[in-house]
């Protein structure tokens, strides 16, 4: 069968352990539901019901019989097959996984094993393939499998070198480990190890363009990241440009009612319809104020007023309405602000607007 061997070796015939510190990459494939990462689970020494669905890969590491491996399980959905290719690159060999008790996969098993080996990258790399599932009853062997796949005619095309085995993953671990799997395993790591230089120059050939190729996606998610950044402040800059400034108070005119209408982007005859609707409020100050302040006093129907005067300035006290002789009820509102009187115009405005809605509201 050229390139392709079915069975797997006794027990006694088992490989010494390996030596050296070489890493050996694998990637592992297969249909979905097929036993990958229960046999991931054995190989590093732990029960096999342990483990969750693969969804896209798991990376491991762990020595199997002295060797070093670096294995990369990956996801058997057919939405995940897509990605398998981006790990060929990298490995120096590779297993392929599949339940020998579901005949209804052989075709999908056939298309993918194919694609596997004839992936340029691929070529000329030993591949192992288990058919895991064998304690049940109803099964097929190595023969059936090689016949149907055609993996002699794949072998000499591709020049990979195929062990076909039957396996049973749940079989046990460690001491129960299945046999099968010792020695599938051991002729695997055998042939990357004796055919380790050659391979290794493709393995490192594709690291290196890999590398090459993350640099360059990095520079040019760099520069992408600049441009978006160049226009977000770019945008910032003419928002802020639109947005016209609301500043109360400038520090350069008095704090009048008209300037804070102005400030406040009011159309002019707006701004002057609301300044001359505000009644003027009496502070029961003599004489007019001495800046030049827009100041409002509170109608002297039906009120009464007070003036006060305390160390800190000129008192205000709003009136208290009461009803009026119209027979309207009137809310009572009374305000008390004692302030320096140089400083009145910095809050009369305030408490005019404040009584005086609350007169209108009546």
């Amino acid at each position: 069968m050229g390139n392709c061997a079915g069975g797997f070796l006794k027990k006694s015939n088992a490989v010494a352990p390996f030596k050296g510190d070489k890493v050996l990459t694998l990637c592992m494939v297969g249909p979905k539901a097929s036993g990958k990462t229960s046999l991931v689970s054995v190989l590093k020494n732990g029960p096999a019901d342990d483990v969750l669905t693969t969804n896209g890969f798991n990376q491991d590491e762990f020595k199997f019989n002295g060797a070093h491996i670096k294995l990369y399980d990956l996801g058997g959905a057919l939405e995940i097959n897509e990605i398998w290719p981006n790990y060929y690159g990298e490995s120096h060999g590779g297993i392929f996984v599949l339940d020998c008790s579901n005949s209804g996969e052989l075709e999908l098993a056939k298309e993918l094993i194919t694609k596997f080996a004839q992936h340029i990258e691929m070529v000329e790399k030993p591949i192992l393939v288990f058919l895991n599932k064998q304690e049940t009853e109803e099964h097929f062997d190595e023969h059936r499998f090689n016949d149907f796949a055609g993996l002699e005619q794949l072998a000499m095309a591709t020049k990979c070198t195929f062990k076909v085995t039957r396996c049973s993953v749940k079989r046990g671990f460690g001491k129960t480990l299945d046999p099968a799997i010792t020695a599938g395993m051991n002729w695997l790591i055998g042939e990357v190890v004796k055919n380790y230089d050659k391979l290794n120059v493709g393995v490192a050939a594709h690291l290196e363009m890999l590398k090459k190729k993350q640099q360059e996606d990095k520079i040019v998610r760099e520069h992408r990241l600049a441009l978006l950044e160049a226009e977000r402040e770019e945008e910032a800059k003419k928002a802020q440009a639109e947005i016209l400034p609301i500043n109360l108070y400038d520090g350069e005119e008095p704090y009048t009612a008209t300037h804070i209408l102005s400030n406040l982007q009011l159309p002019e005859d707006e701004r002057l319809a609301k300044a001359n609707s505000l009644p003027p409020l009496n502070t029961g100050a003599a004489g007019p104020p001495t800046s030049n302040v827009d100041l409002f006093v509170v109608p002297q129907n039906e009120s009464r007023h007070s003036n006060r005067s305390t160390e800190m300035g000129q008192s205000i006290e709003m009136t208290e309405f009461k009803p009026s002789s119209r027979g309207k009820v009137h809310s009572e509102a009374q305000t008390e602000l004692s302030l320096p009187v140089q400083n009145l115009s910095s809050v009369v405005l305030t408490t005019a607007i404040s009584d005086f809605y609350a007169f209108n509201a009546l």
